[in-house]
């Protein structure tokens, strides 16, 4: 699956990658999405980062600096369907609110962001995280809020009801706007809009 980003010229992009600093100067950005198994991720992350398990999602930049075309060709995200559906059972959601968390989280390993590099990183990119999920409606935690509190106490009492109301809420009051105007997605040729229609 392919997809593709429009009308960035007039937002404001945080990257951390000095190679895509630039992301408004291109007509659209293009990501592509590959969903597998875990034993299919395994074997890229053993080939790709020499760690032979399993994960959840893996970010591979295909961006070439200095190549002059209209679309930033951004990278692969790979997310195992196995690992995204047993995190989504953990932490009380969807398989799809899971695969959403994730590609968010993967797309900004794309632009350049590490939570692995040092505390502060973690924090920015968290930040960044709920930033964009705040900004797609989604009102519980994103990857790194969600391990960092499942690892801690497994306490689902967030995911309650009244949590979600109070976040929801907190978001609305923040006045959360999309940066976006439309995201395409591509399926074997097929372009698919962001509500769905050919």
């Amino acid at each position: 699956m392919k997809l593709a980003f429009h009308n960035l010229g007039n937002s404001e992009y945080k990257t951390r990658d000095p190679c895509i600093s630039n992301v408004d100067e291109y007509d659209s950005v293009e990501v592509s999405l590959l969903l597998c198994d875990d034993d299919f991720i395994r074997k890229l992350n053993k080939e790709w980062r020499d760690e032979d398990h399993a994960t959840d999602v893996l970010s591979m930049s295909q961006h070439i600096p200095g190549l002059q075309i209209p679309v930033l060709q951004l990278g692969d995200l790979v997310i195992s369907v196995d690992t995204a559906r047993r995190q989504a059972e953990e932490r009380g959601h969807t398989l799809l609110d899971e695969i959403r968390i994730l590609m968010v989280h993967g797309l900004l390993h794309l632009l350049g962001f590490d939570h692995e590099l040092s505390k502060e990183a973690e924090e920015e990119m968290e930040q960044e995280e709920e930033q964009i999920l705040n900004t797609l409606e989604w009102i519980g935690k994103g990857l790194i809020r969600s391990a960092y509190h499942f690892s801690t106490d497994m306490d689902h009492s967030e995911n309650s009801d009244e949590a979600n109301r109070d976040i929801e809420k907190r978001s609305l009051r923040e006045g959360h706007q999309p940066k976006l105007t439309h995201i395409v997605c591509d399926i074997d040729g097929t372009v698919v809009d962001y509500e769905g229609h050919l």
